[in-house]
């Protein structure tokens, strides 16, 4: 009851203070692009209705699976069709995500929190000269997500890494390219969140976006977002309540705009 007066009350201040609809009122010509060109895009890309497709599929399947969770949620055994209605990403917000991380032509781009892969799906996509590495603690997510990938027709250039991100990931970035789009979709507190950030900032490319997920979840993920906003590095930040976005580009002037979309 508390959290979901928490979120009616961050949502109502949200459409208090949301401004720039359609750039009205943004001087800075990359914000006012962007606003206009890609995050109110209305064009439909053809991946649109592959990846719309299996989750309509997924929304009717009555298979139960056994999810292991090391983020917010306990672990145990869940129908796909509530996974994919209750903990995945909208169509309008992943194919958002989509076009963000298209426009930024990215040659790594990472997501933390694969689930049943249908955001998965509109990343490596967005990336077909380079490599998408998505991150989930359950291997039984991770299955359904392959074969999403493989019936969307994308995933040749997607690698999988299973097990506890807290691992997982420095595993990774031990190795890793320079870092251009990062979604962080996974364990929804402030500790991870910043921790994550952190990690992902120092293998930021110079021109990175994150992309971080339910930013006015919970009173930890608001100072989480906050505190990124006062982060050295980050330069321009967007309120979309259900999601921020960070653009850490030296060449732009630090603004936070709270957008409505």
């Amino acid at each position: 009851m508390k959290q979901i007066l928490f979120q009616t009350l961050s949502y109502i201040h949200y459409l208090l203070h949301a401004r720039h609809r359609h750039g009205f009122g943004v001087h800075s010509p990359f914000a006012f692009r962007l606003i206009t060109n890609v995050i109110e895009n209305k064009y439909p890309y053809y991946i649109y209705k592959e990846v719309e497709s299996q989750r309509e599929k997924l929304k009717k399947s009555p298979i139960e699976i056994r999810v292991t969770d090391f983020g917010t949620h306990p672990s145990g055994k869940r129908k796909v069709r509530d996974i994919v209605r209750k903990a995945v990403k909208s169509s309008k917000h992943a194919q958002l995500i989509f076009r963000l991380a298209l426009e930024q032509n990215p040659t790594t781009v990472v997501e933390l929190g694969t689930s049943v892969g249908l955001t998965s799906s509109y990343l490596s996509k967005s990336c077909p000269k380079g490599e998408l590495h998505t991150f989930e603690g359950s291997e039984s997510l991770i299955m359904i997500a392959k074969e999403v990938l493989e019936s969307c027709r994308v995933g040749r250039n997607t690698f999988f890494h299973i097990g506890n991100i807290d691992q997982t990931l420095q595993e990774y970035l031990s190795t890793s390219k320079p870092i251009d789009v990062a979604f962080l979709d996974a364990n929804h507190t402030e500790e991870a969140t910043l921790r994550y950030f952190d990690l992902l900032l120092d293998h930021a490319s110079e021109s990175a976006l994150f992309i971080i997920d339910d930013i006015h979840f919970s009173p930890g993920m608001q100072h989480a977002w906050e505190k990124i906003k006062q982060k050295e590095r980050v330069q321009v930040t967007f309120d979309l309540f259900s999601m921020g976005l960070v653009y850490v580009n030296p060449e732009l002037q630090k603004q936070d705009y709270v957008l409505f979309f």
